[in-house]
């Protein structure tokens, strides 16, 4: 197994990433940035890189469902992520926040992706 990172970016004022390209790996973990104005993680994700929809923890089928999210990640962080949940994506964005209440970081955000190729 060979270990590779994605540097993905949350702008200042902004809540969403831009778009990192994740084909044939699978995501595993997300380090913090050492400045991070406190907020929940979620993520888009898209397939061709144009059409994005919120990733969600399980298949919708009728009942309530929830955003995929890590909850309050603290500052300098490693968190593991749930690789199945990211398996078939080709394209994803890390979002401060949730959809329905986005978080502005007060300044550049610099996360590292890590993945298992």
């Amino acid at each position: 197994m060979i270990k590779a990172t994605l540097l993905v970016t949350i702008g200042s004022g902004a809540a969403l990433s831009n778009a990192v390209i994740n084909v044939n790996d699978a995501i595993d973990g997300i380090m913090m940035p050492a400045s991070w104005t406190a907020a929940d993680l979620t993520f888009q994700v898209s397939l061709d890189g144009q059409t994005y929809g919120e990733l969600y923890d399980v298949p919708i089928s009728g009942v309530a469902v929830s955003n995929y999210q890590v909850v309050a990640p603290p500052a300098g962080a490693a968190i593991p992520l749930d690789v199945e949940v990211f398996a078939g994506w080709s394209f994803i964005k890390v979002r401060s926040g949730t959809a329905l209440l986005p978080v502005v970081q007060g300044g550049n955000r610099a996360l590292i992706i890590s993945c298992m190729s």
